[in-house]
């Protein structure tokens, strides 16, 4: 890990973790809820 001038601490990791699943979770929200309402009627 020595070759690459970064360094990776935890709350980076964290941070970047819970970006992630946010922006996934409303991603996949609105389609979700629009063909759950759509098929279910």
């Amino acid at each position: 890990m020595d070759a690459y001038p970064v360094s990776i601490h935890l709350w980076d990791v964290v941070i970047v973790f819970f970006t992630v699943l946010l922006v996934s979770y409303g991603a996949l929200w609105y389609p979700v809820r629009y063909l759950s309402k759509r098929l279910l009627e």
